[in-house]
């Protein structure tokens, strides 16, 4: 038995048959003629990161988050990274601070929309840089946090966004208890953070954003 007491959890995640992905590139999306490779790949994954989370008609549309969560901020040279290289902005994305309530301490807590300050029922905003938001707690089991970067994972390696496999932490063990235990409008409540984290990260990189779509433009008018 481990310390935070949930590694004898070895319920294994069910299996479902799922609908076709989405498209590859989403409706509204724009190919912009002036924009290099990198900066194209940057600007169509957030038009899909968009299109995810507001077409929530099925848990397997919401799982395609984790993919490109992964792609922006988690991979070893990441995509926000390799675009932001040159331009070096500092890029900050805007959490609620709100803590882990602690008494009562809650069997099974989720912050859900919460972790979103514009959609948070008690918002208490908070700057943070990319280290911070991906360390930051946004469930927990039995007192065991979970952050967004375990959603990410486990969502992307566990439940299947990337590949079906079996939980190999602590992490993504109390994860798949959570998901046996309870569900959050129909979804895992893992998978369905990821519509706040998505929504906090699109809003953060929208300066980002703004200055490839200028630098595009201006191209094409040379």
């Amino acid at each position: 038995m481990s310390k935070t007491g949930v590694d004898r959890l070895n319920h294994r995640p069910g299996r479902e048959l799922l609908p076709e992905p989405l498209p590859e590139r989403p409706t509204g999306a724009i190919v912009r003629p002036g924009v290099g490779e990198r900066d194209q790949l940057f600007l169509l994954t957030l038009s899909d990161l968009e299109a995810r989370c507001s077409a929530e008609t099925h848990e397997y549309d919401v799982m395609g988050i984790a993919l490109l969560l992964r792609k922006l901020l988690l991979d070893a040279d990441c995509l926000v990274d390799q675009v932001n290289r040159e331009r070096r902005l500092k890029i900050r994305y805007v959490i609620n601070d709100r803590p882990m309530p602690t008494e009562p301490i809650p069997l099974m807590w989720s912050m859900q929309d919460g972790f979103d300050p514009e959609t948070a029922f008690r918002s208490f905003p908070k700057e943070v840089k990319k280290a911070d938001l991906l360390a930051r707690p946004v469930l927990a089991v039995n007192e065991f946090p979970i952050a967004v970067k375990d959603v990410i994972r486990y969502v992307a390696h566990v439940k299947g966004a990337v590949h079906a496999g079996e939980p190999k932490n602590d992490q993504e063990r109390a994860l798949i208890h959570m998901a046996t235990a309870m569900q959050i409008g129909g979804f895992d409540p893992g998978v369905r953070s990821l519509l706040a984290i998505a929504r906090v990260v699109l809003k953060g990189l929208r300066p980002l954003r703004e200055l490839i779509e200028a630098d595009s433009d201006a191209t094409s008018r040379t």
